[in-house]
C-alpha cells in the first residue's frame, strides 16, 4: 500500500509543475520584475499617446478652404484668402517649418517633412491668388524652390 501512495504523490507533483514554453517563461520572468513592468507600461502609454497625436493631427483641404485638425483642440477652418503672410524657420537636420499667419492672428505651422505638404502649399497658393484676384505670374515673392509661397514680412 505504501508503494501506491508514493506513485500517486509523484504523479500529482508532475502535474503541479508543468514545464512552460519559452515564451511563457519569458512572460513569467518579466511579470515578476517590477522595473520591467513599469518600463513596459511607460513605453506602451507613450506609444498610445504618440499614435493618438499623429493620427488626429492633420490638414484637410480642397480648392476653396482648409481645415486644421489638432489633438485636444477644436478644428479650425480657413479660406485661403485669410492667409496674410508666411514665416520660415530652419531647424536642425535641414527641416523647414513654414508658418502661415492668418487673418485672425493665429498661426498654422507646417513642417517640410509632413506628407503632401508641398501639394497643399501649391493648392493654397492657387486658391489664395484666385480668392484675392491676383495673377500668380505677378507674385514676385512666390518661389517654391526657396519655400516661399506667400508674402513674407519684408513684403507686407
Amino acid at each position: 500500500m505504501e508503494n501506491t501512495n508514493v506513485k500517486t504523490n509523484t504523479v500529482s507533483a508532475q502535474k503541479k509543475y508543468k514545464k512552460r514554453t519559452p515564451m511563457g517563461e519569458v512572460w513569467h520572468r518579466l511579470r515578476k520584475n517590477k522595473g520591467a513592468m513599469v518600463g513596459g507600461a511607460f513605453v506602451l502609454l507613450m506609444g498610445i499617446g504618440l499614435s493618438m497625436y499623429y493620427l488626429t493631427h492633420g490638414i484637410f483641404y480642397d480648392g476653396e478652404s482648409f481645415l486644421v485638425s489638432t489633438f485636444g483642440r477644436k478644428d479650425r477652418s480657413y479660406r485661403y484668402d485669410q492667409i496674410r503672410e508666411q514665416t520660415l524657420y530652419l531647424i536642425q537636420g535641414g527641416n523647414v517649418i513654414i508658418e502661415l499667419h492668418m487673418e485672425d492672428g493665429t498661426a498654422v505651422s507646417l513642417q517640410s517633412a509632413m506628407d503632401g505638404i508641398y501639394l497643399f502649399l501649391d493648392t493654397a497658393f492657387a486658391g489664395w491668388c484666385l480668392q484675392n484676384g491676383i495673377d500668380p505670374q505677378t507674385c514676385e515673392f512666390h518661389d517654391p524652390s526657396r519655400s516661399w509661397w506667400f508674402p513674407h514680412e519684408e513684403e507686407v
